[in-house]
């Protein structure tokens, strides 16, 4: 499950129905959607990071392979939380950059 995915109420009554103060949303959202991951949060206790650990994945995507061609265009390889893999290519032009990700599982990079 993506925590990122969860509104700041959300987040609130989810520390709620954990036990815990509701002032903990607080300690986290902002970590989450500042780049930080649930393991690197660093204001919240090991077994609080422990717990939503255990119900939330602390990362979701990940780039296993890049590939640089001449022309700048670069080939991602992105591994999902699930294991499965999906590709990506950023292309640059006169105008800047384009990103252009596959959402079919299953499309191999190569």
């Amino acid at each position: 499950m993506d925590i990122l995915s969860l509104s700041f109420e959300e987040l609130e009554n989810i520390m709620l129905e954990m036990g815990e103060k509701k002032y903990r949303a607080q300690q986290i959202f902002p970590e989450l959607h500042n780049g930080k991951t649930l393991s690197t949060i660093s204001n919240i206790s090991k077994e609080l990071k422990s717990r939503l650990l255990d119900i939330y994945n602390d990362k979701l995507i990940e780039i296993v392979k890049t590939q640089h061609s001449k022309d700048g265009t670069q080939k991602f390889l992105y591994k999902l939380n699930d294991g499965n893999l999906i590709e990506g290519v950023l292309m640059q032009y006169k105008f800047g950059y384009t990103l252009c990700v596959s959402t079919q599982v299953g499309c191999r990079m190569g």
